[in-house]
């Protein structure tokens, strides 16, 4: 009887062992099947550069997606391009938010800001520049987005300065929602930042 249960003793361990291997090859090929499935509905989006009178942007729409909702992504401060990229740094925090936007069903229009990439003729002279040209801009671009009819509704999303051209276009043009990003914590210190409320 005890050689019996030595046994069952030994076949439970290697079948658990064996389970358990069974059990880590399935998750794990499930894991890459959820990357590679990922990597696929991003890849299949459709990016098309185009242009609105002298701003040149990138529509991304999901694919198997008729009439989505679509979101202008409006960048924060300085020459950020519509990749979410300065002179400076390139995190790409735009083009991210896109592929993630478009991994649940929605369109986006990204742009270069004016003075991203250098200053275009088409802008005037910078020394002309105000802040009512980046309103401007966000609201020739929600004016094409609506009236293109592709989308069931549009969305602005600001991130920073963006949020407060989001805010000003919308009090010229139609939109549906509205999305502000921002920073109001003070890393170090977790308390608010100066000046946010």
């Amino acid at each position: 009887m005890l050689s019996l249960l030595a046994k069952m003793v030994i076949i439970d361990r290697r079948t658990l062992k064996r389970s358990k291997t069974h059990l880590a090859a399935l998750v794990s090929t499930l894991a890459l099947v959820a990357i590679v499935s990922d990597m696929t509905a991003h890849a299949s989006a459709d990016e098309t550069k185009i242009r609105v009178g002298a701003i040149d942007a990138v529509l991304t729409i999901p694919p198997n997606a008729e009439r989505p909702p679509v979101a202008l992504l409006i960048a924060g401060s300085g020459p950020t391009d519509r990749d979410g990229n300065g002179p400076a740094i390139r995190p790409a925090t735009l083009k991210k938010l896109s592929e993630q936007l478009a991994a649940r069903k929605i369109a986006t229009l990204r742009y270069d800001k004016r003075g991203a990439g250098g200053w275009k003729l088409e802008f005037g002279r910078p020394e002309d520049f105000r802040f009512r040209d980046f309103v401007a801009d966000a609201v020739a671009l929600t004016n094409y987005l609506r009236s293109s009819a592709k989308f069931s509704e549009v969305t602005l999303i600001g991130h920073s300065e963006g949020g407060l051209v989001a805010i000003l276009a919308a009090r010229q043009t139609p939109i549906d929602s509205m999305v502000l990003i921002t920073g109001d914590r003070c890393p170090a210190t977790g308390r608010p930042a100066q000046g946010s409320t």
